[in-house]
């Protein structure tokens, strides 16, 4: 944006070009009293000077500076001022380079044009300039148009050659505009612009506007004729270069980093996932083992269970063995072999339901005849037949060592 709402525009060309008119011009001002005006090619302005005008509802600071191919030969040095007066006002907007239409691009002019792209870089040159023709002739017959036409080629061809410009530079085509701005005056002393140049001015104040939005400003401050300032500001931007270098290769570090850790976090959660899964796997071995080892554990609790009553039962058993044979003094040993051969035959003869009967009758029949197996035999019998042929098996026991006691006795 220009500083201040001004937009600041400095006025080159050769001495004879109309710089001073030109300012004259654009300022509506017809007695040429704001600038003095040179008939010769001795120039008139010898330090730069700010003319500050409205113009298209915007401020404007036209600032004109000496010409080149001074009579004085003093090109540099009047370079040299508009450099300093320049650095106090920090940036210009614009470049209008001011050329005479019958003189066009001389040697000398092509000198100074590349003079005066030293205190610029050329992309700021191009960026921010604007080519005047002034000395228009009145009457635009066709020749003329087409002299126009090769100006122009011919302004873009110099310019190029100048800076060595490129196609791949990709810079903005030159405006050129022609103008007329001598004042005309009629029989009756009444005095007047050129229209149709003035339309021409009005135009380039329009393309100052849209180019002021379009390009940043020039930074002055350090501006110098030997270009120095243009060889810092391309340092500067090499700097630039080289910080947005590194910043990019800083953030492509950052992302691999991201997405290396996003990676990491990935596996780790498959990884936890896979861990979780055998986790479960094991609970669910564990919790197996676990039911069998209950299953076990009721298995041999009930296996102790059925110890103790056997134990018990035993126990009980040789107590009231130990109670018959104390009663009727007779040797354990010998009531153990009875009982035990009872209950052997009782278990051989428990085979069938019909020959248990058989045995039955058969023991009752011996019971006769032998006191002391015919009872055995018949409790075998009994137990065969029934249920509860062990508990009539070890009655018949029972009875048959009654006898034998009874035997024993006699």
């Amino acid at each position: 944006m220009p500083i201040g709402g001004k937009y600041i525009t400095g006025i080159f060309g050769p001495t004879g070009g109309g710089k001073s008119q030109f300012c004259n011009f654009v300022q509506r001002d017809l007695e040429n009293k704001i600038n003095k005006v040179s008939n010769s090619l001795n120039s008139c302005t010898q330090d730069p000077q700010s003319n500050y005008f409205k113009r298209k509802d915007i401020d404007l600071e036209f600032i004109d500076t000496a010409g080149s191919n001074d009579s004085g030969n003093n090109d540099i040095k009047n370079l040299a001022k508009v450099c300093e007066y320049l650095k106090k006002k920090n940036q210009i907007d614009h470049i209008i380079l001011l050329l005479n239409y019958d003189n066009r691009l001389e040697k000398n002019t092509r000198e100074y044009i590349q003079t005066l792209g030293k205190m610029f870089t050329p992309k700021e040159f191009y960026t921010h300039l604007s080519v005047v023709f002034t000395h228009l002739p009145e009457k635009e017959n066709k020749k003329v148009k087409e002299k126009k036409e090769l100006i122009k080629d011919e302004v873009c061809n110099i310019l190029k050659e100048i800076f060595d410009i490129k196609p791949s530079d990709r810079l903005p085509q030159v405006n050129v505009y022609f103008v007329n701005t001598e004042i005309d005056e009629d029989d009756d002393g009444n005095k007047s612009f050129d229209e149709k140049s003035q339309l021409t001015v009005d135009l380039l104040i329009e393309y100052m506007k849209i180019n002021v939005n379009r390009y940043p400003p020039i930074d002055t401050t350090n501006l110098e004729i030997t270009g120095k300032n243009a060889k810092i500001r391309q340092e500067e931007q090499e700097r630039q270069i080289k910080e947005l270098q590194e910043r990019i290769k800083q953030e492509e570090l950052r992302r691999e980093k991201e997405r290396q850790e996003k990676i990491r976090l990935e596996n780790e959660i498959k990884k936890c996932k896979m861990e979780d899964e055998a986790r479960k796997r094991k609970e669910k071995e564990l919790q197996e083992l676990e039911r069998k080892q209950e299953e076990e554990r009721k298995r041999l609790e009930q296996i102790q269970n059925e110890a103790k009553k056997k134990e018990e039962e035993n126990r009980k058993r040789e107590e009231a063995l130990k109670k018959i044979a104390a009663e009727h003094k007779i040797d354990i040993q010998t009531l153990d072999s009875v009982i035990d051969e009872a209950g052997y035959v009782a278990a051989i003869n428990g085979i069938s339901a019909g020959l248990g009967i058989l045995m039955w009758i058969g023991g009752a029949a011996l019971t006769c005849i032998c006191p002391v197996a015919g009872p055995i035999l018949l409790a075998a019998g009994m137990g065969a037949t029934g249920s509860s042929g062990i508990f009539a098996a070890g009655a018949g026991a029972v009875a048959g060592v009654t006898k034998i006691i009874k035997e024993v006795k006699k």
